[in-house]
């Protein structure tokens, strides 16, 4: 399996969702509720949403109307897509150029989220996993239950914004598709067959649209090289951060730093990070050899200038450092010392 693009995206997700709630105020305001947003937000172009505003409206959403409200009503997301990127993607040449459009400019739909596509003998996979704040090792099971009805309700609704796209590019072909499906199957999964043309897979390793090898060649039904080159340009001088592009390949790895240099105690392993982002141990591990760095290099990167700030924003006692960067003793902080030293940090 081999990765031919990879991309991540801050994405808008909130705007458009809260776009359709734009001729009913009294659902607007309930689920807003607890953000900075307001009406007149909708009538303005978008500023940035925090991720904790992003998850929040989702969360309202789901307080408000349950979780599977989103895949039984799917005209909320599907309906009046417009816009350059549905244009890019509506007009390109074949299967393949559609695919790598939606990687590269999915930001402009989609939450926050790590976009991979991989081609195997038999299919191309554009994989995305949502990247979301670790839990509490000692968190309650209703947080995690919540956490995963959160992961669930993400992947839905990118789902339900990628069908009519697919759709339009693959023409009668698109119910030959498979949308693969981390979590197990819901109780509403009869929702799914009636929603989705493709087939629906659960429980997998991530989540993926699967479109087999033979239909990447295929021309566009709806294909038209002017209006494509058209959409390109006004994708391109929009506002796009430098991070949504693939040829970034550094934006996995410095989230993950952000990730560890923020961990307030102890020392997170592969496995924590792993949990975080909702990905496996191996493609995490996988995802950062590409990159060209280990998980224990970043990992003791980020110690040193914990312990730096440590050091030299606080009274705490060498040993009351070592503890709190999750070390047994000043005998085992000590050798890490040494080991940054070795490897170039602090000199």
């Amino acid at each position: 399996m081999d990765t031919i693009l990879r991309a991540e995206s801050p994405g808008h997700f909130s705007h458009f969702l809260l776009q359709k709630f734009r001729e009913t105020p009294s659902v607007f305001e309930k689920i807003t509720q607890n953000t900075s947003l307001d009406y007149a937000f909708i009538n303005t172009p978008p500023r940035k949403i925090t991720v904790a505003e992003q998850r929040q409206v989702l969360h309202n959403l789901i307080d408000l109307y349950g979780p599977d409200w989103f895949v039984k009503n799917p005209d909320y997301f599907m309906r009046e897509q417009t816009g350059p990127l549905i244009d890019a993607v509506s007009s390109s040449q074949n299967v393949k150029d559609a695919m790598m459009t939606i990687a590269k400019y999915v930001h402009k739909l989609a939450a926050s989220i790590f976009i991979e596509i991989f081609e195997t003998k038999s299919k191309l996979l554009l994989s995305f996993e949502f990247i979301s704040p670790p839990t509490a090792p000692n968190a309650p099971p209703e947080t995690i239950e919540r956490l995963k009805i959160e992961q669930r309700t993400y992947a839905e609704v990118f789902a339900l914004i990628m069908t009519p796209l697919g759709r339009s590019f693959m023409g009668p072909y698109s119910n030959e598709a498979e949308l693969w499906l981390k979590h197990p199957e819901p109780s509403y999964s009869d929702a799914y067959a009636k929603t989705f043309l493709s087939k629906v897979k659960f429980g997998q390793d991530y989540n993926a649209f699967a479109i087999p090898n033979i239909h990447l060649d295929r021309p566009s039904p709806t294909s038209d090289p002017t209006r494509y080159a058209q959409a390109i340009m006004e994708l391109s001088s929009e506002d796009i951060p430098a991070n949504a592009f693939p040829q970034n390949t550094n934006t996995l790895i410095e989230k993950v730093e952000r990730f560890l240099r923020s961990y307030p105690s102890g020392r997170p392993t592969v496995d924590d990070v792993s949990e975080a982002f909702h990905t496996s141990r191996r493609s995490l591990t996988r995802k950062l050899n590409l990159a060209g760095t280990s998980f224990r290099d970043l990992s003791d990167t980020a110690l040193f200038h914990r312990s730096q700030e440590l050091t030299q924003t606080s009274d705490l006692s060498r040993a009351a450092i070592a503890e709190k960067l999750g070390y047994n003793d000043i005998t085992s902080y000590s050798r890490a010392i040494r080991r940054w030293r070795k490897m170039g940090l602090g000199s």
